[in-house]
């Protein structure tokens, strides 16, 4: 090789660097603000922890001279001498080395502990990665890997590195359990803080695989331009396919599912080197793309916590690009047995399967038994930035926001949001006097001295502050709702400035009562009353996040298109989500009854929109109830040709203004309205759409001295009814 072909590979091989950053990039824009700093910084520490594990024991382990077969002997770190290995082969498996523990780690965001997760890194880069190598990539002067002996053939790492980090990635989840609220029915969906990033990520990880591949690994060789072509195809056969069918069976495209589908049919084409034509590269990737989004399903159903789909993106679509391998790859003459070939392919998947997915989940499961492993349900509600690193999202990061988008407002969107921007100031602002105060009255009172009071009121200002910083990022994300709401030209300015009316009075009410508790703190007070001041600063805090929530909930209903019915089974889902309703009652004071009178069928729906509905009802009329003298019953029963869900309750009546709002809830909304009825504006919109969505019927119906009777109808699912 003369120096200009060296120089030219040392620079391909440096592109592959992009295939780790675009994997760090896709996890990292794939949490939430409070954990964006622990991210970035632990996939850091992955990559550094993983390069120096692989040249210190794994790469010799991977391609030092064979033992039988099954491990390499030679070749450690510190026993390498100038010359005796390629700086191009080790740059090149160095990199792919890392990838199954960024899968590890990435899977463990937002709620695995710093320290267990680099744990596993270590082990998955010493011990897990190097070995699979070994047995299917490395030819020794001593002998040849077992499985590639047996005919295992994976030039691209379609399975021995994707496959591997797909099988190890779904372990730790398993072991390790979903985030908070990631499942839980009724709640909004768990967002990421940068879907562009996500995109970015992409493009890096594809450069990175076909710099990495073309150059040194699966296919290089003069046909490099039309390998990328090849490659290119087969990643926009992955998406498409998948947003095709996303479109039809949803009517809206989920951005969720463009980056994995594209990348999915990337891995899954590699593992026959790109040795392929157009026609068979496009049917090899929308394959890929729709195993990709069934195994997506399969993981949502049995609740297991896949941030960004990115087991989903490896771990099948590796599985199918190593089984068409006999099919396509050109053998040998006289070589040529496509049961044998087949066999080999059927025992690498397997071998490599059980082996990584073996050693993770028992690790991962002795650390999980010495609390390595899980943060504490305060932390992870806290955030791991603040957990790991000591830092944390500041209340009013929403500001810089609005500060930098303002510029390409129209005037009258400007004033929004520099009303807006005052608001958030001023609330931010009555936070940081609150904490002034309450440390003044610590100090008077010797409250840091007192040892088990100092630590609870610590505690809960943590807390309080906490749920306020929480609240602030909902309000960042309304803002940004209420831009791109702004930019369509069917929203009237009188639903723009009702939108900005309900933002107003939810921020307003906060800010006085943590002003009020902080001119109460300023007089003489004692450890006790602090203590109190503190939790009802907290409590202040959640009731804004909550009705923040109730806001961008019906955003996204107003703005969501219909969705696919499917079978929903209301007597089950009112089982579960019970509990809840009733711990909600009895801190009201209020008798909340829920019975059966029959046993209704499945009927049409949605089960998200299903529970969210019934939240929406029972919460309804607990926030109308006045008090322990108020009953609220909620019935289910059967009626013709569908289910009818009646909820009655003895509280005030619902204001007119709620029932002409139910179409266009923002237009209705000003600020004369008391926050109550404002809570109820929204919460009888929501209600009406959510029935709409689902192909029902509602009617309300509010007298004084009586209460408020909800009637919603919800047909039978079609294939019951004619049954």
């Amino acid at each position: 090789m003369n120096e200009l072909q060296t120089q030219l590979t040392g620079s391909d091989m440096l592109m592959g660097l992009f295939l780790p950053i675009g994997i760090v990039l896709m996890f990292c824009s794939r949490v939430r603000f409070r954990n964006e700093i622990d991210a970035a910084l632990r996939m850091f520490c992955t990559v550094a922890i993983g390069l120096l594990c692989f040249w210190a024991i794994g790469f010799g382990l991977a391609f030092g001279n064979s033992l039988f077969g099954f491990s390499g002997t030679t070749l450690f770190g510190f026993s390498i001498r100038p010359g005796e290995v390629s700086p191009q082969k080790f740059l090149h498996y160095a990199i792919l080395s890392v990838i199954p523990s960024l899968f590890v780690v990435g899977a463990m965001m937002e709620r695995g502990r710093l320290s267990g997760s680099m744990l596993l890194a270590a082990a998955v880069s010493v011990f897990v990665v190097p070995l699979v190598f070994h047995w299917t990539w490395a030819e020794t002067p001593t002998g040849t890997g077992w499985l590639a002996v047996t005919g295992f053939q994976d030039p691209g790492g379609s399975l021995v590195v994707f496959g591997t980090a797909g099988w190890c990635a779904l372990a730790v989840s398993v072991v390790l359990g979903p985030r908070l609220g990631r499942f839980n029915a009724g709640l909004s969906p768990i967002r990421g803080r940068a879907p562009t990033i996500t995109m970015l990520g992409m493009w890096l990880f594809i450069l990175g695989k076909l710099a990495l591949d073309t150059t040194f690994g699966a296919v290089p060789g003069d046909d490099m331009e039309w390998q990328i072509i090849v490659a290119l195809l087969a990643a926009s056969a992955g998406v498409s396919i998948v947003m095709i069918g996303t479109f039809l069976k949803n009517n809206f495209l989920s951005p969720g599912d463009w980056s994995p589908s594209a990348l999915s049919a990337l891995i899954a084409v590699s593992a026959v080197g790109y040795e392929v034509s157009p026609i068979l590269a496009i049917i090899i990737g929308a394959v890929a793309g729709v195993l990709r989004a069934v195994t997506r399903n399969i993981l949502e159903h049995y609740e297991i916590d896949d941030i960004g789909n990115m087991i989903s993106m490896a771990l099948i679509p590796g599985t199918w690009g190593v089984l068409i391998v006999p099919f396509l790859v050109v053998q040998e003459p006289g070589n040529f047995n496509l049961f044998n070939l087949l066999g080999g392919q059927v025992l690498g998947l397997s071998v490599v399967g059980i082996w990584s997915f073996s050693i993770v989940f028992v690790l991962a499961g002795l650390l999980n038994r010495t609390g390595l492993l899980r943060v504490n349900l305060n932390e992870e509600q806290n955030g791991l930035d603040l957990t790991h690193f000591g830092s944390n999202s500041e209340p009013a990061f929403a500001l810089r926001q609005v500060s930098r988008t303002s510029g390409n407002l129209h005037p009258y969107d400007f004033d929004l949001k520099s009303e807006l921007s005052t608001l958030l100031q001023t609330f931010n602002g009555a936070l940081q006097e609150f904490q002034l105060d309450v440390h003044d009255a610590g100090q008077r009172t010797n409250l840091g001295k007192t040892g088990d009071i100092g630590s609870t009121a610590a505690i809960q200002l943590a807390v309080s502050f906490d749920a306020m910083r929480l609240a602030a990022e909902e309000v960042n994300l309304l803002i940004e709702q209420i831009v791109r709401t702004q930019e369509n030209s069917g929203n009237s300015i009188s639903e723009k400035a009702g939108l900005m009316s309900a933002i107003r009075l939810i921020l307003e009410q906060p800010v006085e009562d943590v002003g009020s508790l902080a001119r109460r703190i300023r007089l003489e007070i004692d450890s006790d009353e602090l203590e109190s001041y503190v939790r009802a600063a907290n409590a202040a805090c959640g009731r804004l996040n909550g009705k923040l929530n109730s806001v961008l909930q019906l955003i996204d209903i107003l703005q969501s298109g219909a969705p696919a019915l499917q079978h929903v089974d209301p007597v089950a889902l009112l089982e579960k989500i019970s509990p809840k309703l009733k711990i909600q009652a009895e801190a009201l004071g209020t008798t909340l009854n829920m019975s059966v009178e029959s046993s209704p069928g499945m009927i049409q729906g949605h089960p998200l929109y299903l529970a969210k509905l019934l939240n929406s009802l029972v919460e309804l009329s607990l926030s109308r109830s006045d008090g322990v003298s108020s009953v609220v019953n909620l019935e289910i029963r059967d009626f013709g040709d569908g289910v009818l869900f009646e909820i009655l309750d003895t509280g005030p009546v619902l204001p007119a203004r709620a029932l002409e709002a139910l179409d266009e809830p923002f237009s209705r909304i000003a600020d004369d309205l008391d926050i109550r009825d404002l809570d109820t504006i929204i919460s009888v919109a929501l209600i009406n759409q959510l029935v709409r969505l689902q192909e029902g019927t509602v009617q309300f119906k509010s007298e004084v001295g009586v209460g408020t009777q909800i009637v919603v109808r919800l047909p039978y699912f079609e294939d019951q009814e004619t049954a």
